[in-house]
């Protein structure tokens, strides 16, 4: 299934709060203003800068070989700096900040009216998110997501989306008539730019939207509509100027550039195995050949021995279903669990898209029985009409396996933290790492 700041330079003197872009300082902007000395957003010359839209904002795109701004002329909206990102990524290295500075940073870069959804932290870094709530009512897409290197205290990654809302009338419906119909509890959430009112549920794997006023559910067309015309994002969001590589790190498990795809037997997660199939199986820069040019569709897998053959046998694996702490499901009523896993597990990257499985103890056993890196969520995720979780996927398997979308190839480690950041929309993102993720597949 899915502090306030005091003094961020006298606590953790080492935090990169502004960052130097192309020719001048570009200071990454918060609620409360920006750094004395930084060059304004809006003096970056036009020449050098592109446009984007992210969640139907339309923001100036500053790209380096290391360093990818995008930003509406007054404040950052996105921010990824990939060196300090992979920044001693060693799991022997002590953390130079503790999770209570890694939460003053990050409120000093969300400022007020930002409320902290989760803060995890893994083997390198601190993912956090918060949601921007208006009197309660959330703001739909209205996040603030930064990722911490925990090894040095720099600022990975930071997006801030804000989106101009008024005065919210109350809704007709209320949330008991939401349950009544859905059997599930319901947030009420206001859509930008229209700033239109729904109740929304979560039920299994599936999200769910009923206008507030009317009651109607928002069916797959008009929400497909929402994301593609308002909140449209366009492709490429976070592609940084560097030139195609290939990096190889020698590591233990299997080392073939095979790649398997596999889900559970609900319909919602068909589309995501098939965008990852996609990512692994497209060519790499330059016309070199992809990583895996017949990345294995293996669909609904109904027996636990399969999936552990799987994990003796590629070296990438997404699975994509319903999950718990100790299991994830497969075809029917079978699920396989923490007793089921078998010693002597090869595959080197086990991405989990599944609540709450690969972020605790299913994740923590596969990983000690001998994947190397397991991404995951610590909670629940939610997919959409729009493939949301699909989208998260192609995102991340373009980057790991370097592909011509891509450009190069990522650690997984930075794969995960740069799908998080691009990938807007929060309800897929995977926030965990189990075992050693600063590998290459």
């Amino acid at each position: 299934m899915k502090q306030m700041y005091k003094n961020l330079k006298a606590i953790v003197p080492v935090v990169l709060v502004s960052v130097l872009v192309l020719l001048g300082a570009f200071a990454v902007v918060n609620a409360q203003g920006q750094d004395d000395g930084a060059k304004p957003a809006n003096e970056v010359k036009e020449d050098k800068a592109t446009y984007k839209y992210l969640a139907g904002l339309k923001l100036k795109e500053i790209a380096t070989e290391d360093t990818y701004i995008l930003t509406d002329g007054k404040a950052t909206v996105l921010y990824i700096n990939e060196t300090a990102i992979e920044e001693n990524l060693d799991e022997n290295l002590p953390n130079k900040i503790t999770k209570e500075e890694a939460l003053e940073i990050s409120d000093k870069l969300c400022g007020e009216g930002y409320t902290l959804e989760r803060i995890t932290e893994n083997p390198y870094d601190f993912d956090i998110l918060y949601k921007r709530y208006i009197n309660g009512v959330q703001v739909f897409g209205g996040n603030c997501y930064v990722s911490i290197n925990s090894k040095t205290g720099e600022v990975g990654a930071y997006r801030k989306l804000t989106f101009d809302i008024p005065k919210l009338d109350k809704p007709k419906i209320s949330k008991e008539k939401i349950k009544e119909k859905t059997g599930a509890d319901a947030d009420l959430v206001v859509i930008p730019h229209t700033n239109k009112l729904v109740w929304m549920t979560k039920e299994n794997r599936l999200m769910r939207m009923f206008d507030a006023n009317t009651g109607k559910e928002l069916n797959e067309t008009e929400s497909k509509k929402i994301m593609n015309e308002l909140m449209k994002t366009d492709d490429g969001i976070g592609n940084l100027k560097k030139k195609s590589t290939t990096a190889r790190y020698s590591t233990r498990s299997i080392n073939n550039d095979e790649g398997a795809v596999f889900r559970d037997n609900d319909d919602m997660c068909d589309d995501d195995i098939q965008k990852a199939e996609a990512s692994m199986e497209t060519k790499r820069p330059n016309n070199q050949p992809a990583w895996d040019s017949n990345a294995a569709d293996w669909g609904i897998v109904n027996y636990e021995s399969t999936v552990n053959s799987i994990l003796k046998d590629y070296e990438g694996v997404y699975y994509s279903g319903h999950g718990n702490n100790n299991c994830i499901g497969l075809g029917g009523s079978t699920q396989y669990c923490n007793n089921e896993v078998d010693t002597g597990l090869q595959t080197r990257l086990f991405v989990v898209s599944a609540c709450y499985a690969g972020g605790n103890n299913f994740g923590t056993t596969v990983n000690n029985n001998g994947v190397t890196c397991v991404i995951g969520a610590s909670g629940t995720i939610s997919d959409t009409w729009w493939d949301e979780c699909g989208n998260w996927a192609d995102s991340f398997w373009d980057k790991a396996t370097g592909n011509k979308d891509a450009g190069y190839q990522r650690s997984a480690h930075t794969a995960r933290v740069q799908a998080n950041s691009g990938t807007w929309f929060d309800y897929c993102d995977l926030n965990t790492e189990k075992g050693s993720c600063s590998i290459y597949i």
